[in-house]
């Protein structure tokens, strides 16, 4: 089976070694899901709308006008 060597600083591995310790996992079978599930997802992580979109409070944001297209001029044709 490959192998991997990590270099971490202490507070880094400490929070690894606690991580692991609380899924009932060894630190190397936690870091291998890590990996793993990191390989799976797709799209926004969990939560990302609900935390980030709509946060802004700050009254003198004001979302642009939409710009006219014809502006732009004509496309390069390739």
């Amino acid at each position: 089976m490959p192998q991997l060597s990590l270099y971490l600083n202490d507070v880094a591995m400490e929070q690894l070694r606690h991580d692991a310790k609380e899924s009932g996992a060894s630190l190397s079978r936690y870091v291998s899901q890590l990996v793993m599930e990191k390989s799976v997802r797709t799209g926004w992580p969990d939560g990302y709308w609900e935390n980030i979109y709509g946060c802004l409070k700050d009254d003198s944001f004001q979302a642009p006008l939409e710009l006219d297209a014809a502006a732009d001029g004509p496309l390069p044709a390739f």
